[in-house]
């Protein structure tokens, strides 16, 4: 964060961060006017700052991300594969309303760009890639590889990056 404000004046609003991180006062130093949330209770969909609540999702954007909604419902089948402790009705809220919580997080915190450190694949996370979506923001995450600790970024979740899928070796014809 420090390299992106120094190099490239992109200063972080808002960061999800392991509860190690939440209790580093040096980060508070460093950022004071970022919002720190923990991992731990952005799992649970809390946590969230208390911005005022200007979105909603309305059946124009609800068909938009059908899609990407059972995407999120099939997450949460691997922690809850009986469906007993949440609902599919309880499951579909609880997406919404974490779409929701981040729209008005990115309205209220000004946030133009989201830099995700692995590929979406945790409810709150996948949620924060759709309202992105919804607000036409860039996403950039770090895919990882076989590869010892190479990795590369993505914008995309459906598709590898095209320069990555035209990639030639060297000795190609």
């Amino acid at each position: 964060m420090q390299i992106l404000s120094n190099d490239f004046y992109i200063n972080a609003a808002y960061y999800v961060a392991w509860d190690r991180d939440v209790k580093d006062d040096e980060l508070y130093k460093k950022f004071p006017s970022m919002y720190v949330h923990s991992i731990g209770d952005a799992w649970k969909g809390a946590g969230f700052p208390n911005v005022p609540s200007k979105n909603h999702l309305d059946e124009k954007a609800l068909a938009e991300i059908s899609r990407e909604e059972l995407i999120a419902l099939k997450m949460m089948d691997r922690l809850d594969p009986t469906g007993r402790a949440l609902s599919f009705s309880d499951r579909q809220v609880f997406f919404r309303d974490l779409v929701t919580k981040w729209l008005d997080v990115i309205d209220d915190k000004d946030i133009t760009l989201v830099i995700s450190p692995s590929i979406p694949h945790r409810v709150f996370d996948y949620a924060l890639y759709v309202a992105a979506q919804l607000k036409n923001i860039k996403f950039l995450a770090f895919q990882m590889t076989p590869f010892s600790d190479a990795s590369f970024i993505i914008d995309n979740v459906d598709h590898l990056p095209r320069n990555i899928v035209n990639c030639e070796t060297a000795d190609s014809p």
